[in-house]
């Protein structure tokens, strides 16, 4: 926990453990309500004015924050919590905590956000460049075949950009609203304002290119099962076929019947079994020819 004060400006960096957010809601009467999701990936990301605390002219800003791991996504997404005032800075958070920039009698508080929004943003970037990587693999992987392994990885993949989606969906009208504030207030330079908005814009539109991606590489895999099944269907067919000819032949000669050609010939099962012979090669000469027995 970080806890320092500069020019009678406060700031307080705290990670998101439950003794913190307790201590912070009584020290501050904060509504327990903004802390009840503070570690849940489906918390709302959110901006508006706080009331009956004891910081004036108070705002919230809950964005989210990703953490590098090996977790499901749903472990990865953070809320990040921060309040502030013209005095005050409070950010409650998990890794980002460790990654902002150390604070000097020089520091300004809405600055410091737009800080720790960037850093946010490139934790997402971050992300969203190894699930590149992975749906570019995963292209190569469904041209050749359609393992189960690799569909429960494109099943894996396609929940991590569902839940990055709706996250980033839900921040962006978070973020917009909060950049309408700045720049109302005039509480920020447009370089930092333009550097935050073009970020979050270029975090919308790599989920939005790489979903797409993913669903075609879906696509390419459904194709490629529908061909390899086709193909499949097709060679049994043919062989079907080629069999039928024989098995027919050998139904007429084995009728109980009178007048049957070679009936009392000892040679009679070795000639219908040559007719047979003849009769299966011909016929697959002429479907190759056709090619039926090829892709």
């Amino acid at each position: 926990m970080i806890d320092k004060t500069y020019n009678e400006k406060r700031f307080i960096f705290l990670k998101s453990s439950h003794s913190n957010l307790q201590a912070l809601q009584k020290q501050f009467n904060l509504d327990p309500i903004i802390f009840q999701q503070s570690k849940s990936s489906v918390e709302v990301a959110r901006f508006l004015p706080l009331t009956k605390t004891n910081l004036k002219d108070a705002h919230l800003l809950v964005s989210f924050d990703l953490k590098d791991s090996a977790a499901p996504i749903e472990q990865q997404l953070f809320p990040t919590i921060i309040i502030f005032n013209s005095n005050h800075l409070i950010i409650c958070g998990t890794s980002i905590i460790n990654q902002l920039p150390d604070l000097t009698p020089q520091s300004e508080i809405i600055d410091f956000i737009f800080k720790a929004l960037l850093i946010q943003a490139s934790h997402f970037e971050e992300c969203m460049t190894k699930i590149k990587k992975e749906i570019d693999r995963l292209n190569e992987v469904a041209r050749t075949t359609t393992s189960t392994k690799a569909l429960r990885e494109l099943c894996d993949l396609t929940h991590d950009i569902v839940y990055i989606k709706h996250t980033m969906s839900d921040q962006t009208e978070t973020l917009t609203a909060f950049l309408d504030y700045c720049k109302d207030n005039n509480l920020s330079s447009s370089i930092l304002l333009s550097q935050v908005h073009i970020e979050q814009r270029r975090l919308n539109k790599m989920i939005n290119v790489y979903e797409d991606l993913l669903n075609s590489v879906s696509g390419l895999f459904s194709a490629m099962m529908d061909s390899h099944l086709n193909h499949l269907m097709k060679y049994l067919d043919t062989m079907a076929l080629i069999i039928s000819i024989p098995a027919l032949i050998g139904g007429l000669w084995g009728m109980n019947v009178g007048g049957i050609p070679g009936k009392t010939s000892s040679w009679g099962f070795i000639g219908v079994l040559v007719i047979c012979l003849i009769s299966v090669i011909i016929s697959g000469l002429y479907l190759r020819k056709k090619k039926y027995l090829t892709d």
